[in-house]
């Protein structure tokens, strides 16, 4: 499941996440659960949950509607009545939607974090999404609560700094997160992708 983590920091995002991923008994690295959105300068999406989730959705060049995004409407509405219902279509296409009784239900084996600029937000598999707003900072999979109480604790230091230590804490409390931390940030067109140990 791992951990995603996003932070406002000035006029832009810091994204960072773990590597590890999870088949049957066996622990593998991806290269990231965090990438830059493609067709959408400024634009990363984190996913946590279903490997093959990431994968489509990272190969994806129109996940983010470019002439909303030319006019300035990549918004939390955009994300409630649009975003969400892109990534549903696209799971849909690759057999990744479960059916119950012969219909397709409105759930995802994915949750994903979203960040343009200086705006993030949160949508979960349902299709229900939380907006940055309460705190500086979301996080999403099976580290998240950790993280969440590492990042309030370090309010006030860099983003990366946050982000490393909530890594580095859930690596050694989580099953599922390892220290190795993917960083990008939306203050750049490609994101800028760095890799280390959460230690170093």
């Amino acid at each position: 499941m791992s951990v995603v983590i996003a932070i406002k920091e000035g006029d832009h995002i810091v994204m960072g996440c773990d590597r590890q991923v999870s088949f049957s008994w066996t622990k593998e690295l991806v290269p990231s659960k965090i990438f830059a959105v493609k067709n959408c300068p400024n634009g990363l999406m984190g996913v946590v949950g279903l490997a093959r989730g990431l994968q489509v959705l990272q190969a994806q060049k129109d996940l983010v509607d470019e002439l909303k995004r030319l006019k300035g409407e990549i918004d939390f509405d955009y994300c409630v009545t649009t975003l969400y219902e892109k990534i549903y279509s696209v799971f849909l296409q690759y057999r990744l939607v479960k059916k119950k009784d012969g219909e397709y239900v409105n759930c995802l084996d994915c949750d994903f974090l979203f960040a343009y600029k200086d705006r993030c937000w949160l949508i979960f598999n349902s299709g229900f999404v939380m907006d940055l707003i309460n705190d500086d900072f979301l996080t999403i999979g099976s580290g998240a609560e950790t993280a969440e109480a590492v990042l309030r604790k370090n309010v006030g230091k860099p983003a990366e700094e946050r982000i490393r230590e909530a890594i580095k804490i859930c690596s050694e409390t989580q099953l599922y997160v390892d220290n190795n931390v993917v960083l990008m940030t939306t203050e750049t067109e490609n994101g800028e992708m760095s890799i280390r140990n959460a230690t170093d």
